[in-house]
């Protein structure tokens, strides 16, 4: 039994071929037998695959998540078994970086696959060749079959509506705490990327602005002092600065508007608390130093309460600044009868004393005369 030329499993995959058997050389009077024989062909790698479509177009959000299926292509392959078996690929490096294809090993289909994000406002359609190729390969029908196929990709990206964008991931501006209300301080700006650019309202986030010191162009973000400034206050203000779609879904999104007040010379200076100096009786005095910013310089020698009790020295104080502010105070200077530790005393006859600008002795000799006359006149009236 011998075999016809060109057979071909995919054509015909079996044959039924009955055999017969006759004895005697085939004479009438001999006897015969017959019977069927199977006969199944093989298969050989003698088919390369050969795509169903000559362009695959699928879409794709570009909210859609790195590793999401984009799609299935199919090459079919008139083989069976390992000799159909095949690998996919896509090609064009450039375009089909975003995207991979992995072969399925129960349909044989290519899966294509998400690889990087998507960004519909920076490319919106992908075009590249995919490739599919026989896993397994005769040598000896390389010269005349050909065991790859290529077709075309075509990926479509759709828009996903977004929040705006503001330009800047923050801002920060400086401005002297004299600013003119109603002045601008300046313009935050935020951009709708989506293909449908939809208007931006903006506003300021009121627990960021409290004192409302500060209001907003609902249409172009242009900021404008609505209160006078004071460092002393504060010397930041941290503005939260919202822009909204009006239309859609109404997204929003954030930023920081950083404000610092720059300090300027609108305080006159002041002695920083109520100084209290006093120079000791009979004590000699060249120079007495009450701290590290002002001196006291004395001109006379020896200070005794007989003279005086108390000196009202007039202080101007003057600040650095331009223009140069200044304030003036009285400073009261006691002369006081010390303890032996040099110390004035702060309270009883010495203080009552210096606090009605008399001398210790003089109090006490008022207060003398006062109890006698009291004494007197009480002594008359027990008399009468």
């Amino acid at each position: 039994m011998t075999s016809m030329a060109n057979m071909d499993r995919e054509a015909r995959e079996q044959y039924l071929v009955v055999v017969q058997v006759k004895d005697m050389l085939g004479l009438s009077s001999g006897y015969s037998a017959s019977t069927t024989v199977t006969i199944s062909l093989t298969d050989v790698n003698d088919n390369g695959p050969t795509f169903q479509h000559n362009m695959y177009t699928f879409a794709v959000l570009e909210s859609a998540a790195v590793g999401n299926t984009v799609g299935r292509i199919m090459a079919d392959d008139g083989d069976v078994g390992i000799n159909a078996r095949m690998n996919y690929s896509l090609k064009d490096l450039e375009e089909s970086a975003t995207f991979k294809v992995q072969t399925d090993p129960v349909t044989q289909e290519g899966v294509v696959l998400l690889a990087k994000p998507l960004d519909y406002e920076s490319k919106r359609r992908f075009v590249m060749a995919a490739e599919a190729v026989n896993e397994h390969v005769d040598a000896r029908l390389l010269s005349y079959k050909l065991f790859w196929d290529r077709t075309t990709l075509k990926i479509v990206v759709e828009d996903v509506d977004e929040a705006p964008i503001f330009l800047a991931h923050d801002y920060e501006l400086k401005f002297p705490e004299n600013a003119v209300v109603g002045a601008v301080v300046g313009t935050v700006s935020a951009r709708d990327t989506d293909a449908v650019d939809n208007p931006i309202r903006y506003s300021i986030h009121e627990s960021s602005d409290i004192r409302k010191a500060f209001k907003i162009d609902p249409n172009n973000g242009t900021v404008f002092f609505a209160k006078p400034l004071d460092r002393e206050e504060a010397a930041w203000h941290n503005l939260t600065i919202t822009a909204k779609e009006t239309k859609q879904n109404h997204l929003s999104s954030s930023v920081v508007l950083f404000i610092k007040v720059l300090d300027i010379n609108d305080n006159a200076p002041r002695p920083a608390r109520d100084y209290q100096p006093y120079i000791c009786e009979g004590t000699h005095i060249s120079l007495s130093t009450t701290d590290n910013s002002v001196s006291i310089l004395a001109r006379r020698r020896l200070f005794t309460r007989r003279d005086r009790t108390q000196y009202m020295l007039p202080v101007v104080v003057v600040d650095s600044g331009s223009p140069a502010l200044s304030s003036t105070s009285t400073l009261t200077i006691s002369v006081c009868s010390c303890q032996p530790a040099g110390h004035c005393p702060t309270g009883g006859l010495e203080a009552l004393a210096l606090s009605m600008g008399f001398s210790l002795q003089t109090l006490l000799g008022l207060l003398v005369c006062l109890a006698t006359l009291t004494f007197c006149q009480l002594l008359c009236v027990f008399k009468t």
